[in-house]
């Protein structure tokens, strides 16, 4: 890997890390006003317009096997909706 790509992956691993770290941020200055349930609706819903973009930008194709949307919406919903919950419901109670 040649230097100028190794500045680029670093530049993009702390824009990563940057944006990620954040988000518990906006979480506790969420939960002082909000429930966590809606601070998750809303970060949510965020991520979910983005995600919309992508696949109409990116002209791409929604899976219309119920099976799979099944099987997508277990895993977001163990991945996503339940972890998202917790932290946000455990930001509540931290100093």
């Amino acid at each position: 890997m040649g230097h100028r790509m190794q500045i680029k992956a670093w530049l993009y691993f702390w824009a990563l890390g940057l944006i990620w770290g954040s988000s518990f941020l906006f979480i506790r200055v969420g939960v002082s006003e909000l429930h966590p349930f809606h601070v998750v609706l809303i970060r949510t819903g965020i991520a979910a317009v983005g995600l919309c973009l992508v696949i109409i930008l990116g002209r791409k194709r929604i899976p219309r096997d119920k099976g799979l949307l099944i099987k997508i919406a277990l895993v977001g919903l163990g991945n996503v909706a339940i972890p998202f919950t917790l932290i946000s419901w455990g930001e509540q109670s931290i100093d």
